[in-house]
């Protein structure tokens, strides 16, 4: 594949996939990342097409199937904007610990955050993330391990 006919799908297909990506994410962001995956994927795999409407359907349905992937990403693993957190009070220790709490290693900022903030069993939040009850009860241990260094607690 050369790199004319790269730029030439890219000329010809990015504003049809980047408005497919946007109502599909309702992000900009997201939707810029899906186009930019789907044109990485078209260079990778470097389809041949007979014509230039199998290229299209081709590009747009790998861009919509980029698009259900964050999506169901999203979906099993909720984020949460660490500026949109109130601190009720604004005590020292809540601030620090929510701080503590974000410089956790994702696996087992997962666990925490599922088991006490939302109030999920270990089942439960095993079957959300798709992990085993005993690895969901590691993690929390672990968690609380580094939680209590962080906090300088024995």
């Amino acid at each position: 594949m050369d790199v004319k006919q790269i730029e030439t799908a890219f000329e010809t297909y990015w504003d049809k996939l980047y408005r497919v990506a946007l109502i599909m994410l309702k992000n900009e962001y997201d939707a810029e990342d899906a186009v930019q995956d789907t044109f990485i994927k078209y260079m990778t795999k470097a389809p041949v097409f007979r014509e230039r409407e199998h290229e299209k359907a081709w590009v747009l349905k790998v861009g919509m199937n980029i698009c259900k992937n964050k999506i169901r990403f999203h979906s099993l693993h909720p984020a949460i904007d660490i500026d949109s957190i109130e601190i009720s009070g604004h005590q020292k220790e809540d601030e620090v610990l929510i701080t503590s709490l974000v410089g956790l290693p994702d696996k087992y900022k997962e666990v925490v955050l599922l088991y006490y903030i939302e109030g999920y069993s270990c089942k439960e939040v095993g079957k959300i993330l798709r992990l085993t009850e005993s690895t969901v009860k590691k993690r929390l241990e672990r968690g609380r391990n580094l939680l209590k260094k962080e906090l300088g607690e024995e």
